[in-house]
C-alpha cells in the first residue's frame, strides 16, 4: 500500500465522520509552512542546488 492510498483511505474515514487511531495521527501532523519572500527563496534554492551538486560530485 502506498502512502497516497493510505492517506486516501484516511480521508474517506474523515469525510464519513469515523474516528481511528491512524486518522488521529494523520490529523495531528502540522500543515505546510509558507514559503519565504522571493529574494530569500531564490538565494536558498541556489545554495541548496550548489550543496546537492557538491554532494553528488563525490558520489561518482
Amino acid at each position: 500500500m502506498t502512502r497516497g492510498e493510505a492517506a486516501g483511505g484516511l480521508l474517506a474515514e474523515f469525510m464519513q465522520g469515523q474516528q481511528s487511531e491512524l486518522l488521529s495521527v494523520q490529523m495531528s501532523i502540522p500543515g505546510a509552512s509558507r514559503l519565504p519572500p522571493r529574494p530569500f527563496l531564490d538565494i536558498g534554492i541556489g545554495i541548496r542546488k550548489a550543496y546537492l551538486r557538491s554532494v553528488a560530485r563525490d558520489e561518482f
